[in-house]
């Protein structure tokens, strides 16, 4: 809509000759109410953006932009409305990923701004519940890919199955070789022992306490000097961060921006 207003613009449609058939009052309500919706559709295809801003920005957009604008008119006011249910449910996926909540709260710099919303408390909260899920999940991918990669090498390794054309007793097929190397492979999955949970528990405990007392000046800063601290959280953080957003998020920001056409404004008006 704010594209086609410039062009109509440019081309002369709003002089005396060429009224425009909505009201200029109307068109700069409409302008205002979209304007995040738009300004933050640019902003993730101009800049690199992960998808830890996503979350944020939606409640952000919604619940402290547009559901906070009094407009005079009631078919203002509906527009505004419409346009809110339809950011949410767009964006349902996303607010309720275990991964996208969780990413959020680990890019910490933004917390500022967001995290102590009263319509943000609850998504953040869920994020901080999240994490420890979320990095055994990881956890287990990794053990799956190293499970594969094991099961390939095994499968060549003559110590493990011997060829057939080799003299060995018949003791070395009875399995208690394979057996053996199972056992010192990285089948032994640190995420079901219970130890590697505790491990977690303990640095999200550790990374409340951070994010409470610590004054941040940047993500990148906050994961290197608490490393060590945070090793898994760290790791976690390096793999959500660096998944940048995609031209979806950006084209449903922008998509609710334009399914308002003239002919629906104008309907809404006569309602």
């Amino acid at each position: 809509m704010l594209f086609s207003i410039l062009k109509a613009n440019k081309a002369g449609l709003f002089g005396e000759e060429n009224l425009c058939p909505v009201d200029v009052k109307d068109l700069e309500i409409y302008m205002q109410i979209l304007k995040p919706v738009f300004v933050m559709s640019t902003d993730i295809q101009a800049k690199f953006s992960n998808i830890s801003i996503i979350v944020p920005s939606v409640l952000m957009i919604v619940y402290g932009n547009l559901d906070r604008m009094i407009c005079s008119e009631q078919y203002h006011d509906e527009f505004r409305k419409l346009l809110m249910k339809h950011i949410i449910s767009k964006f349902d996926y996303e607010l309720n990923s275990k991964i996208y909540l969780v990413a959020s709260v680990l890019n910490v710099i933004t917390h500022s701004w967001w995290k102590k919303r009263s319509f943000c408390i609850s998504y953040f909260e869920k994020g901080l519940k999240f994490i420890r899920e979320v990095v055994v999940g990881f956890k287990k991918i990794n053990e799956n890919e190293q499970l594969s990669e094991s099961m390939n090498d095994m499968s060549l390794n003559e110590e493990v199955f011997p060829g057939q054309n080799q003299n060995s007793k018949e003791d070395d097929y009875d399995g208690l070789i394979g057996l053996k190397y199972f056992t010192r492979s990285s089948l032994n999955s640190v995420t079901e022992t219970g130890e590697f949970s505790k491990k977690v528990e303990k640095e999200v405990f550790l990374f409340k306490s951070l994010i409470s007392e610590k004054k941040i000046t940047s993500t990148k800063t906050f994961w290197l000097n608490y490393s060590s601290e945070l090793p898994n959280l760290y790791e976690l953080s390096l793999r959500l961060l660096s998944i940048l957003c995609t031209s979806s998020e950006a084209e449903r920001f922008f998509s609710e921006a334009g399914r308002f056409d003239k002919n629906l404004l104008i309907n809404q008006k006569n309602c």
